[in-house]
Formats: structure tokens, sequence, C-alpha cells
């Protein structure tokens, strides 16, 4: 019985999820002038084998768009990508879709990692059942959550990694958690001091296995620079 009851949640927050997902999107334009643009106008250059810190492709291509969207369109980025070569690599799959469909799916995914980013920090915690309601409506009445609904932003997706990266290493599995916590460095401003301070607090802790996992990480998205 209590499967099904977490299988019909599961999918209940699933289909919620695509929902305010597909009305996040169709409220905010498709984010064709907020932050979302600008991840899925890089993805879509990258996946075309063009570069998108070249200015002047980011223009033509933003100026392309414009023609295509009917209305202005790249405001958040105007002169060129903002992210990581990783970071647009990371998103191929987003910018090979239409910009309507990309957006109702990516802000699907990031109320779905939002969602698991709660459950994985609360639980790391030990916190009471009766008590998660109130913490999941903290975060969900936050200003960094409503950025991220007005702008599109990569914040879900970096809690939700926050939230494994902790649970992993209130677990004792130390590369799990390395490795969650060293993607965060597909915004680097906001992993530069935070995953550093966390191997190094490992390492003295004679956790040395995380920082085979961090390098590893961090390896596998400098080859996606080449």
């Amino acid at each position: 019985m209590q499967v099904r009851s977490i299988r019909g949640a599961f999918l209940g927050a699933s289909f919620a999820c695509l929902v305010l997902g597909w009305a996040a999107s169709e409220t905010n334009e498709h984010y064709r002038q907020r932050d979302f643009f600008c991840l899925w106008q890089g993805a879509r250059i990258t996946a075309g084998g063009g570069d998108p810190y070249d200015e002047t492709a980011w223009r033509a291509e933003t100026s392309q768009r414009e023609q295509d969207l009917g209305a202005p369109a790249g405001f958040a980025c105007p002169r060129r990508y903002s992210y990581p070569l990783w970071t647009a690599v990371l998103m191929r799959p987003f910018g090979v879709v239409p910009l309507a469909l990309a957006s109702s799916a990516w802000m699907a995914l990031a109320f779905t990692s939002t969602l698991a980013g709660i459950a994985l920090l609360w639980t790391a915690v030990g916190g009471q059942a009766r008590f998660a309601g109130v913490f999941a409506a903290i975060v969900l009445t936050s200003q960094p959550f409503w950025v991220l609904v007005v702008g599109g932003q990569v914040s879900g997706v970096l809690l939700a990694l926050v939230g494994l990266g902790v649970w992993s290493l209130s677990r004792q599995r130390e590369g799990l958690g390395a490795a969650a916590l060293t993607a965060l460095l597909i915004k680097p401003q906001v992993a530069g001091i935070f995953v550093p301070a966390v191997v190094l607090h490992r390492l003295i802790a004679q956790r040395p296995g995380v920082v085979a996992s961090s390098a590893v990480v961090a390896l596998v998205l400098l080859a996606m620079r080449s």
C-alpha cells in the first residue's frame, strides 16, 4: 500500500511539474527576453557546430530569432553567451527543439529539480515529516525561486545538485556527493568557493575519495570545451 502511495505521489508531482512548466513558459513569453533564451541560444549554436562566444555570430542568430518569433529576443544576453561552454553542451537537447517546447520542458525540469532538492536536503538533515511542508513553503516562496520562475535560470537544477551532494555526504557516499557538488560548475560563480571548501573539509576529515570524484567530474566538464 505504501509503495502505491509513493508511486501515486511521484506520478502526481511529475504531472504537476509538466503543467506548471508549460504555464510558466506561456506566462513569460517562452523566456525570449529572459535568462533561458541565453541558455537556449547557446545550446542551439553549439549543437550546430558554432561558437556561442563569437559576438558577430551571436548577433546574427539573435536577429534571426527575432524575425522568427516576431518580437525582441535575447535581451538578457545581447552580446554573447554568458555561461561556460560545458553548460551549452549539456543543454544541447533543449537547443535542437523550438523555443516554446524547450522552455516548457526546461521549466518542468526546473520544478522537478526544485522538489527533489527540497526532499534531499530535508532528508539529509533528518527533518521531521510534519515540518517538511513548512520547509518546502519557505523555499517555494523565496526570492530565488521566483527569480527562477520569471527568468528560467538554472537555480532549480543547482538546488537538486546541492541536495544530492549534501544527502550523499550525510550518508557517507563521498564519491557521489563530491561529483554532485562539482557539477555545480555549470554556473561557476555559485561553485567557485563552495566546492573547494567542501572538498578541503572532507580531505581534512580523511575522506580522500572526494578529491578523485571531484577531479573526474571537473575533467569531464573541461573535456567538453574541446
